[in-house]
């Protein structure tokens, strides 16, 4: 009879073993999927770090140029307006017709700024 229950007690300690065995296991292979997946995430965020480094360096690029763009743009009105108060005639035709040149380079400038602008939008 003791036998009998000494070796019922040893299936159930054989049975706690072989089930904390398969916590185990399944513990473990749920760890290492979160490793790999937190090794995942890690590459994930380094290329969104660089992508964000590289559009902020395009943002500042841009920014570079619409402020020499402005810059222009003012210029060319500054020379404009003080060209059409002069009182001869003769040199405000020159003169307007070479401001008229820089203003269409302003043009051109602002338009390949907005262009290059959509295209980074669109990568």
């Amino acid at each position: 009879m003791q036998n009998l229950g000494l070796e019922s007690e040893l299936q159930e300690i054989v049975w706690d073993k072989r089930e904390k065995v398969k916590a185990f296991d399944r513990m473990k292979a749920e760890m290492e999927c979160s490793l790999i997946s937190l090794e995942c995430c890690k590459e994930v965020r380094q290329k969104l770090e660089l992508s964000l480094q590289e559009c902020c360096e395009d943002k500042s690029k841009i920014e570079a140029e619409l402020v020499q763009v402005k810059e222009l743009l003012d210029r060319s009105s500054t020379l404009e307006t003080s060209l059409l108060e002069m009182p001869n005639g003769e040199s405000v035709d020159r003169d307007l017709s070479s401001n008229h040149k820089e203003l269409s380079l302003a043009q051109v400038l602002l338009e390949c700024t907005l262009s290059r602008a959509a295209e980074m939008g669109r990568n």
